[in-house]
């Protein structure tokens, strides 16, 4: 079974033939194009020659129509990795069913009480932290609910997760909570 993942491994199922390269109908060619890790030939002479392409290796056409300058687009779907996609949906469902929410945070707490807003070089009123939840068993998520947080998180994945307490004081730049008198309550143990 193949299943197509984007670059955090997760399973992407969707992607796009479109004209790359060159003006509509001079030159160029046609590709696929994907969050995922498509291990078919990128280029191709047609629309066409692109979709049997992607046919073959098991991807099905879900809508067409054209982009702003008028030029042609296929929406395809890799079945197999959709039902994949599905099933780790479901597992991630009934994992975190009993989990409760928190703070947590990437890496340690900082010197004095406040983080830094990296574009700005200033302070934050606090410490930035994510909203989240632990499991029982300890392991806990992160949950950013903006992408600028969600591009955070996974810029910070290489540090230590934490449970952090505090009191909620305010936002942060990112739209992040910050939190007054944060405390590390337990590492998490994933």
């Amino acid at each position: 079974m193949t299943v197509y993942r984007d670059a955090l491994g997760i399973p992407q199922p969707i992607a796009s033939i479109r004209h790359f390269g060159g003006s509509w109908g001079q030159g160029g060619f046609w590709a696929m194009s994907s969050t995922a890790d498509i291990q078919l030939d990128a280029h191709y002479e047609s629309p066409e020659a692109a979709e049997l392409a992607a046919i073959e290796a098991g991807w099905v056409v879900i809508d067409r129509g054209v982009d702003g300058y008028n030029c042609p687009w296929i929406t395809i779907s890799h079945p197999e990795t959709a039902a994949a996609l599905e099933a780790a949906c479901a597992a991630s469902d009934a994992k975190w069913a009993k989990a409760t929410p928190c703070y947590v945070r990437y890496g340690k707490l900082p010197r004095g009480g406040k983080s830094r807003n990296h574009a700005t070089g200033e302070f934050e009123s606090g410490v930035s932290v994510f909203r989240g939840e632990v499991l029982p068993s300890g392991e806990a998520r992160a949950l950013p609910d903006n992408n600028v947080l969600a591009a955070s998180m996974v810029s910070l994945r290489d540090r230590d997760l934490y449970v952090v307490s505090g009191v909620e004081i305010g936002t942060g730049s990112d739209g992040e909570p910050v939190l007054k008198n944060c405390k590390i309550i337990a590492k998490s143990t994933k």
